[in-house]
């Protein structure tokens, strides 16, 4: 029996990275129509060349109008 919580609990382990993995390739995109432009205000603002680890996907949900829950 406690194998099979073992094995129940890496397999939805697996299935959380997996989901995870295709959200991020999809919201990871730079050609979205308004990338450019977030592009350009990041450096013209702040004088950013990039983002840091996610802000490009929290940008590109958040502006697809996606539901977005940031925790910092």
């Amino acid at each position: 029996p406690g194998s099979n919580v073992i094995t129940n609990e890496l397999s939805s382990k697996a299935k959380m990275a997996e989901m995870n993995q295709r959200h991020s390739e999809k919201w990871s995109r730079q050609d979205f129509p308004w990338s450019s432009q977030i592009r350009l205000e990041a450096r013209r603002t702040f004088g950013h060349r990039s983002f840091r680890e996610n802000q490009l996907e929290i940008i590109n949900a958040t502006m697809s109008g996606a539901d977005v829950f940031v925790l910092m």
